[in-house]
């Protein structure tokens, strides 16, 4: 695994990253990136841009022509303004998280935040077309759960998942 990883990210961070052959998608699936993207975007996920509990996994470790795929997102603690300790929160729905650019980055030399592969993927013009097709797909389902979804999930679960949760965690 770490010499897959090293080639993958010897492409990713290399001068023809963006080669639709060659470049990152040969060791990455693009449709999991986008996805994974989507989704952690919408939570404003903390820990989505490899912070700390960031999954990707491959179907086959040992064939080294075998993708790397995204997900599943998970820890989720931090996720849409929940605020758990110190700054680690995003608070606003507005910007982006994942590409490095935005909301409640801090501006430390050798961030995480801000050097990780999706830093370097959301360069790519290719990346960007794929994101917006899906985000064109999906747009209305990720509505419905804005306008509806949450409230209607808090009202079904209660108080008893939260009063769960801090038994556990604290």
């Amino acid at each position: 695994m770490k010499t897959k990883i090293k080639n993958f990210e010897s492409v990713l961070y290399g001068k023809n990253y963006t080669d639709p052959v060659d470049g990152w998608r040969k060791y990455l699936d693009e449709d999991s990136v986008v996805d994974f993207y989507l989704e952690n975007e919408f939570i404003k996920n903390w820990d989505g841009d490899f912070f700390l509990s960031t999954y990707f996994y491959t179907n086959d470790y040992s064939d080294p022509t075998a993708k790397f795929f995204m997900g599943p997102i998970w820890d989720l603690d931090r996720t849409a303004a929940c605020k758990t300790s110190g700054s680690s929160t995003v608070m606003s729905p507005k910007g982006w998280w994942l590409d490095g650019s935005g909301v409640g980055h801090a501006s430390q030399p050798g961030d995480v935040h801000k050097k990780h592969w999706f830093t370097r993927i959301t360069n790519d013009q290719g990346f960007q077309k794929a994101l917006k097709a899906r985000w064109a797909e999906k747009r209305s389902t990720f509505k419905a759960v804005g306008d509806t979804g949450v409230d209607a999930a808090a009202s079904e679960l209660g108080k008893n998942v939260a009063a769960n949760d801090r038994s556990v965690w604290q």
